[in-house]
């Protein structure tokens, strides 16, 4: 009877700490429940935060698609300028023949122009009314000048406009380029949270292991493997990460290179067309002080010339031959100016062509610059997003706490024999 007693009384101590044991189990399995619907949460927010950025990389490819359509249009006016230099260039070629043909009855003129001295009185009106007319080819000159500068003032002063719209946009653009990589940075840091979070379910949602449990060597390997496996895990992770940020270090210096040697090489280019112009423009202050100097040399000549009596009943054909070369002069000047004039307009539409052509080529680089980098920033989300894909593969299949495995049910350990 007295071992029968003793018997029920450890039976009940054991019936006692069972329940304690099966009271703390149920416990921790409340514990674990809680912890997995908080996770189960961070994922859902996490996947519509993925979504989101998503959507904001559709329409970064919008924005290229539109900026693809601008650079077509910037090579059609690109070929449309190579057609209007084609077409300037057979002008001055035709220019250059017709300036050969009045040089070479300007040496007629000269040619002639001993036997017109003797007809001074004859020829006195005809000089003043060069006179005039070089005069008053001076003050179209004049006005042409002043209005040239008249138009490097409006020009410089629409440069400055649309460089401080350029500017404007240059800082709306980089306030946008930083949102991005922010939302960038977001990215990765919630992507490594995620990866953190799975790594904590899984190990919260693995069977807990203690030393005095673990039953045999195998189980106690498996652990030390397990924990060899988190550790190294951690210090790979560690090295991507320091790798992530020299990458993004080195990539933005790349940039900021590139946009260096770009500005450069426009400055160069802007250096070149300052020197055409200012070699253009003595050119034609050159011409001016030329004409100017006529103009003083037939102002200064006598207005009443001495006239040499001599008799002219036998040179009445050099009259003839010296009015028709006069009036072949008098229609090549007028032709001449006529195309100096047409010249003149068709150089300042080559020069204005060519502002526009550089600002153009100026525009097409910096959209280029702007692709690149908005390419770059895509494939780098793309990479985030594929990444964010594979760690919700990796890390999605977990053991489940209300459904035991079955082959746990069937690989039992016997530790020891009843006796």
């Amino acid at each position: 009877m007295l071992e029968d007693y003793t018997e029920i009384s450890q039976l009940k101590e054991e019936n006692k700490l069972l329940v304690e044991q099966i009271e703390c189990l149920r416990q921790k399995e409340y514990e674990t429940r809680q912890k997995l619907n908080k996770h189960q949460s961070m994922n859902s927010e996490l996947e519509s935060e993925i979504e989101k950025l998503e959507e904001m990389i559709k329409d970064h490819k919008n924005q290229l698609q539109i900026q693809n359509q601008e650079c077509e249009l910037i090579k059609q006016l690109k070929s449309k300028v190579l057609n209007l230099e084609m077409m300037l260039e057979e002008k001055d070629d035709s220019l250059n023949s017709a300036l050969k043909k009045i040089e070479e009855k300007q040496t007629e003129k000269e040619q002639i122009s001993v036997v017109v001295e003797k007809d001074e009185s004859t020829t006195n009106n005809n000089f003043q009314e060069l006179i005039q007319e070089l005069s008053e080819k001076c003050d179209q000159y004049k006005k042409i000048i002043e209005e040239s500068k008249t138009n490097e003032i409006n020009s410089k002063r629409e440069i400055k406009e649309l460089k401080s719209n350029l500017d404007e946009m240059t800082s709306l653009f980089n306030g946008k380029v930083e949102d991005h990589r922010s939302s960038l940075h977001i990215i990765q840091s919630l992507q490594e949270e995620k990866m953190l979070m799975n790594v904590e379910l899984a190990s919260l949602k693995a069977p807990a292991s203690d030393m005095k449990t673990r039953g045999n060597s195998l189980f106690a390997e498996v652990e030390d493997n397990r924990q060899k496996v988190m550790s190294k895990m951690e210090v790979l992770k560690n090295k991507y990460t320091t790798l992530k940020n020299a990458f993004s270090l080195k990539s933005n210096e790349c940039r900021r290179l590139k946009t260096e040697n770009f500005n450069l090489v426009e400055e160069l280019k802007n250096e070149k067309m300052s020197e055409y112009w200012n070699k253009t423009i003595a050119g034609y202050e050159e011409r001016i002080s030329d004409l100017q100097e006529q103009a003083n040399y037939y102002s200064k000549r006598p207005e009443n010339p001495q006239v040499i009596t001599i008799d002219l009943e036998n040179l009445s054909w050099v009259n003839t031959i010296i009015d028709e070369a006069r009036k072949e002069t008098n229609e090549l000047r007028k032709e001449m100016e006529s195309r100096s004039l047409k010249h003149f307009g068709d150089f300042k539409e080559q020069c204005r062509l060519i502002k526009e052509n550089r600002e153009l080529h100026y525009q097409n680089k910096n959209n280029t610059a702007i692709i690149e980098d908005l390419t770059s920033q895509l494939k780098e989300s793309n990479r985030l997003v594929s990444d964010l894909k594979e760690g919700n593969s990796h890390f999605s299949p977990v053991i489940d706490l209300e459904q035991p495995n079955m082959e746990s049910k069937q690989k039992t350990v016997r530790f020891a024999d009843d006796i």
